[in-house]
């Protein structure tokens, strides 16, 4: 796509939002299309759930976009996500129950009890959280160790592959002993104290526990801040982030 389209566009957003809804009709339908694919309406609610979406764009969602558009990628790419977003709220009024609902929503997920919308909604939050993780860079086996610390979920020796040559043994017969077993009731200032000897050595540093937890914490409210979406358009905590870290790491 040009950018002269692009700029045209963002000057219908801003003068004539209806001239732009207009415009983008085969985007809204298409994505319409997919969720009917995958079975969330049936054909003959398609063009009520495309006037749906166009009123709840002209209401509510082009303000939001005019707000928090950067231009950080071509308007009609964020406008598709939004849509997107729209269609998955829509099919979350239809069944009535929300889709991130907390400690009940891994309890249902074990027990394998979703929901279509439950189950596509998670399936994309997953995805989402890959994207994240592969996104650290140098600090990728640092933050996802911690992660899993975060996440209360089980190490193995897959964990300290990193570092099993590097003369940390006394550190890492630490962590095996304290995080190759359920540590569910191991208090977070525990499992810092714990975590933070391994990465003094390794670094070279002398860090406190709490400072390594407000490194984690940092890093959990990024992920809380880029899930969430500009528009906002979910509702993450650091417990469903927990939650959904716990369904990744146990499906990875």
């Amino acid at each position: 796509m040009s950018d002269n389209r692009n700029t045209e566009e963002l000057q219908l957003l801003d003068k004539h939002p209806d001239q732009l809804i207009a415009r983008y009709q085969s985007i809204i339908e298409t994505v319409v299309a997919g969720f009917i694919r995958r079975g969330f309406f049936d054909h003959s609610e398609k063009m009520d759930v495309v006037q749906n979406i166009n009123t709840v764009l002209l209401e509510k969602k082009l303000s939001k976009i005019k707000e928090h558009f950067n231009g950080s990628v071509y308007l009609r790419t964020y406008f598709s996500k939004v849509v997107y977003n729209t269609c998955l709220e829509l099919t979350r009024k239809k069944a009535r129950q929300p889709i991130i609902t907390g400690e009940e929503l891994l309890e249902n997920e074990t027990a394998k009890s979703l929901n279509p919308e439950e189950q596509l909604a998670i399936k994309d939050e997953l995805k989402r959280v890959e994207a994240l993780l592969k996104g650290f860079g140098k600090k990728a086996t640092k933050s996802t160790f911690c992660l899993k610390l975060f996440a209360k979920k089980w190490l193995d020796e897959s964990d300290l592959e990193s570092y099993n040559q590097l003369g940390l043994n006394d550190e890492l017969a630490m962590i095996r002993t304290s995080f190759f077993e359920n540590y569910e009731a191991l208090p977070d200032k525990a499992a810092y104290e714990v975590a933070v000897l391994l990465f003094n050595k390794l670094e070279k540093k002398t860090n406190s526990a709490d400072s390594l937890r407000k490194w984690v914490n940092a890093i959990v409210d990024n992920m809380i801040y880029i899930l969430n979406g500009e528009p906002p358009v979910y509702q993450h905590t650091r417990d469903t982030i927990r939650i959904l870290l716990q369904m990744y790491f146990t499906k990875s």
